[in-house]
């Protein structure tokens, strides 16, 4: 009962202190004429292309802290607290179904307010959630901190917010900035994995918690103040085209894909939405299993500490493909 009370104390703690920052950060954050300024220097760069390096790392970063880094952590802490694999991974289950409701609201709210405090809210949530695993006693502990609190800070900052904003930052060079963004979620795995493996062995499972929230919160937060909804916000135009070149009938491509653009009832009605919905589904249900699993499986099969780095060899061929 008394370690139950201190966890609570704990998390009332990092939680009162989490929404009184990120309230504070929120309104200093509000959108400004510096903003507008920082955005429209960059006319002979197009700003949209420090979005997709944006949307890179915070990929890297979503993605790595849900799957990539868990493996690292399963044998020490199931081991120490006397889990079982199965119910250690089931914190990941619990987190796709929170992943799929999410879905449903944070793409509207990008739409229509643009992702940056969302970014930094889930900045704050997700450094927290990963903090605080490292002083997991129980497994429903874990289950909270993990399957709900960081997938909500993740999602927050992941692929949900990045690619609805790189949607409206290009037309024309969608499909290439999309898989270029999209390679951070397979560099999390070359980089991540083994960071994380080295970080247990280095300090313990509990300190590499730690470790890990601070980069998170290090790394997303500064590059949150980069989001911006749209281009037309600034005066600019998807695919960094010039007012002259829209006159001139450049911009076709965008006037053509807001035409055939669906809403969101629209597309519910539709067959290919479901299609197009199961298959990614199921590829990512494959994929899920094997970024958690992977690591465990050769730890368990080699038995030595180096063979939780090993995997990572493994996943650099993913990000190749993506670019094709």
């Amino acid at each position: 009962m008394t370690e139950f009370v201190n966890w609570l104390y704990r998390v009332g703690v990092y939680g009162f202190a989490l929404a009184g920052i990120t309230g504070g950060l929120i309104w200093l954050s509000r959108p400004d004429a510096d903003g507008r300024r920082w955005v429209t220097k960059a006319r002979n760069n197009y700003f949209g292309y420090w979005l997709v390096a944006v949307a890179f790392i915070a990929q890297f970063i979503s993605v790595g802290s849900q799957n990539y880094m868990i493996g690292s952590f399963t044998r020490p802490m199931t081991e120490e607290l006397d889990w079982s694999r199965s119910e250690f991974v089931l914190a990941r289950s619990i987190g796709q179904f929170i992943m799929a409701f999410t879905g449903f609201f944070i793409g509207g709210y990008v739409d229509r307010h643009g992702g940056a405090r969302l970014m930094r809210v889930g900045a704050f949530v997700l450094a927290a959630a990963t903090f605080m695993c490292g002083y997991v006693q129980e497994l429903w502990q874990w289950w909270l901190l993990n399957g709900l609190a960081v997938t909500t800070g993740a999602a927050m900052i992941g692929n949900l917010v990045v690619n609805v904003t790189l949607s409206k930052w290009f037309v024309e060079k969608r499909g290439r900035v999309a898989s270029f963004a999209a390679m951070g979620v397979s560099y999390a795995g070359v980089a991540l994995t083994p960071l994380s493996a080295t970080l247990v062995d280095a300090v313990g499972w509990r300190t590499a918690w730690h470790v890990l929230a601070v980069g998170v919160l290090a790394v997303i937060f500064p590059l949150s103040f980069a989001m911006r909804r749209a281009p037309e916000d600034y005066g600019l135009h998807p695919d960094g085209k010039s007012a002259a070149q829209v006159a001139a009938g450049g911009g076709r491509a965008a006037a053509a894909d807001f035409a055939r653009s669906f809403t969101r009832q629209q597309a519910l009605r539709t067959r290919s939405f479901y299609l197009i919905v199961f298959g990614f589904g199921l590829g990512a249900l494959s994929i899920g299993v094997m970024l958690v699993q992977t690591v465990p499986f050769m730890e368990s099969n080699e038995g030595t500490e180096v063979s939780r780095i090993m995997p990572a060899p493994t996943f650099r061929l993913y990000p190749a493909s993506s670019m094709n």
